[in-house]
């Protein structure tokens, strides 16, 4: 999770898990960046949508297995 605060300049801590990256302010570029550490991260494919539609709690998730 750290890295991911790193790429987007904003705290997860305390963001309830079903807030949208795009309501936290996070602009489509960083989430792109998000998506694709995601990928390298987890060998998980991430499309468009599926960035689109990252919540908080999907991030925590996915970084945490």
């Amino acid at each position: 999770m750290d890295v991911v605060e790193q790429l987007t300049g904003v705290s997860f801590a305390n963001v309830p898990d079903d807030t949208k990256l795009c309501e936290m302010g996070i602009d489509s570029l960083k989430m792109m960046q998000v998506g694709a550490y995601i990928e390298e991260t987890t060998g998980r494919t991430m499309y468009k949508k599926d960035i689109v539609d990252l919540t908080a709690g999907t991030v925590r998730e996915l970084l945490s297995s």
